[in-house]
């Protein structure tokens, strides 16, 4: 019996908790989709101001081999946001202001042809190791405070 009561009460709990979650915002699921490398989220999410970009993003995608577009989708999953503060909605936009760390692309690239001068490997290989051994995650991030429309 005690064991019945218990799963009601989890199952309840569970409810409540998927229930009760808030929306994302628009900002959030723009850098969910970036977390997740989804190119056409990201161009479909654009404003008119930055549909160039989207285009030239989904552009510069196609172009990649499977192999380039996984190390990627690696890469940018360990992005990690913070949302600092929003504006009052005037006019139905809100200015937010989100906290981003991001792997620093540069320093990682620096890293891997080093690398791949001294071992003779692939720049993919050696940038998954180095997503493998935590090394981005602790010493390949860039931090920016970005404000969006």
């Amino acid at each position: 019996m005690k064991k019945i009561v218990s799963l009601i009460f989890l199952l309840s709990a569970l409810m409540l908790f998927v229930c009760c979650t808030a929306e994302e915002s628009p900002v959030e699921m723009f850098l969910a989709a970036v977390g997740r490398y989804d190119i056409d989220t990201m161009a479909n999410m654009m404003t008119q101001d930055t549909a160039a970009s989207g285009e030239r993003l989904a552009e510069y995608d196609r172009q990649l081999e499977l192999e380039e577009r996984d190390t990627l989708r690696r890469l940018y999953s360990c992005l990690v946001y913070t949302v600092e503060q929003e504006t009052e909605p005037t006019e139905n936009t809100r200015m937010v202001r989100v906290n981003v760390s991001a792997p620093d692309m540069e320093k990682i690239l620096t890293y891997a042809e080093a690398e791949v001068l001294v071992s003779g490997g692939t720049a993919e290989d050696i940038v998954h190791e180095m997503l493998d051994d935590g090394m981005i995650a602790e010493s390949c991030m860039t931090e920016k405070t970005v404000d969006i429309l």
